[in-house]
C-alpha cells in the first residue's frame, strides 16, 4: 500500500511539472508569435515589474531570469537565444547585475538592449553606492530610487511604440506616484522600530539600498555611516568566498551593536549564515537565524504572496520589524 502511495505521488508531482512546463513553453510560443505588439523582453522579474507599470497590457512581455535563478551569474540556456533574436526591445538592470559573460557581452552589443539604470547613472550618480570600488547593482531595494527606470522605459516604449506614448506617458505618471507611495510605506514600517533595532545582517550584500532608504538616520545617510546599518558576509554576488576574516567581522558587527538574528535569503546558500551563527554562539551571543528568508536579488514565485514588486518588498520589511521586534534577554530581565 506505501509503495503504491509513493507511486502515485510521484507521478502526480511528474504530471503536474509537465504541466507547468508545457504552460511555459506555450506563453513563450506565444510570445515569439506575436505580430500585433512590441515583444519585449526583461532580465530579471523587478525589471519587468517596472516595465508592465508603464506599458501595461499594450506590449508582449517575457522574463528571462525566473524564479530564484541567479541573475549575477545567469548564463542563456537552451532556448534563450531565440527570446534574444525575437525581441524587439530588451530591458536589463545595468550596473554589473546580469555579469555573466555570454549575456553581458550581449547586453552591451544590441541597440535594442536598454539598462533601466542608465538615467541614475548619467543623471543621478550620486544616488548609487559604492560596495570595495564596485557599484551596487541591487537599486530595487530603495523604491524611490528603482522607479527612476520608470522614465528610461517611458522615453524607449514612446520611441519604439509611437501610436501608445499617451498611455505610456499617462501610465508612467501613475506609476511613479504609486512607487513613491509605497516608498513612504515601507519606511514608516521600518521605523515602528527604535533606532537601536534597525540594523540588518544578511546573506550577502544585497540591501545596501535597503539599509540607506529604510534603516538609516538622515545624519547618518549625511555623515555616511548609514553603512553601519547593514552588513553581509559575503559579498554583491554571492560566490560562496568567505574567509575567516569575514566570519570574524560579521560577528563582532553582531556583538557590537547587539544584533540579535541573522537573516538567511532565498535563493542563496545558507552556509555563510551558519557559520556566522556558529561563530557567534561559540562566544556565548545571544543571535539566531530567523524564520523568514528575505528576497534580495529574486521575487519568489509567481502567484505566491512574495510573487511581485511591491510585495517582494513588504515581505522583507515586514519580516525584519517582526523579527527585530522581539525583546531581547537583557531587555526582559
Amino acid at each position: 500500500m506505501k509503495n503504491f502511495l509513493f507511486i502515485l505521488l510521484f507521478f502526480s508531482a511528474y504530471l503536474s511539472s509537465c504541466q507547468d512546463s508545457s504552460v511555459v513553453e506555450s506563453a513563450e510560443k506565444k510570445w515569439i508569435d506575436e505580430k500585433d505588439k512590441l515583444r519585449v523582453l526583461c532580465t530579471t522579474e523587478m525589471v519587468a515589474s517596472l516595465v508592465s507599470s508603464v506599458a501595461d497590457d499594450k506590449i508582449a512581455l517575457l522574463v528571462l531570469i525566473k524564479g530564484e535563478l541567479d541573475p549575477h551569474s545567469y548564463e542563456p540556456v537552451k532556448g534563450d537565444e531565440e527570446k534574444l533574436f525575437y525581441a524587439d526591445l530588451v530591458f536589463y538592470n545595468g550596473l554589473g547585475l546580469e555579469h555573466g559573460p555570454s549575456l553581458r557581452n550581449y547586453l552591451q552589443g544590441q541597440e535594442k538592449a536598454v539598462a533601466i539604470s542608465k538615467d541614475l547613472l548619467e543623471v543621478h550618480s550620486q544616488r548609487l553606492i559604492e560596495i570595495d570600488g564596485a557599484v551596487d547593482p541591487h537599486i530595487w531595494m530603495d523604491i524611490s530610487l528603482f522607479s527612476e527606470g520608470i522614465k528610461v522605459i517611458e522615453r524607449v516604449l514612446k520611441e519604439k511604440d509611437p501610436l501608445h506614448k499617451e498611455i505610456y506617458q499617462k501610465n508612467a505618471v501613475l506609476a511613479y506616484r504609486e512607487f513613491q507611495e509605497k516608498h513612504q510605506s515601507i519606511l514608516e514600517l521600518v521605523w515602528q522600530l527604535p533606532e537601536n533595532k534597525r540594523y540588518l545582517v544578511t546573506s550577502h550584500d544585497a540591501f545596501n539600498y535597503f539599509a540607506y532608504a529604510y534603516l538609516a538616520t538622515e545624519e547618518e545617510k549625511k555623515n555616511g555611516s548609514w553603512k553601519q546599518r547593514v552588513m553581509a558576509p559575503e559579498g554583491l554576488a554571492p560566490e560562496g568566498h568567505l574567509s575567516l576574516h569575514d566570519i570574524k567581522n560579521v560577528v563582532e558587527h553582531l556583538r557590537r551593536y547587539k544584533i540579535p538574528c541573522l537573516f538567511p535569503e532565498a535563493n542563496v546558500n545558507k552556509d555563510a549564515i551558519n557559520k556566522v551563527l556558529s561563530a557567534s554562539l561559540e562566544k556565548g551571543m545571544e543571535v539566531s537565524i530567523s524564520r523568514f528568508a528575505l528576497y534580495g536579488d529574486s521575487m519568489g514565485e509567481e502567484g505566491k504572496e512574495r510573487g511581485s514588486y511591491f510585495r517582494m518588498l513588504e515581505h522583507n520589511a515586514q519580516s525584519f520589524v517582526q523579527e527585530m521586534s522581539k525583546p531581547s534577554k537583557e531587555e526582559i530581565e
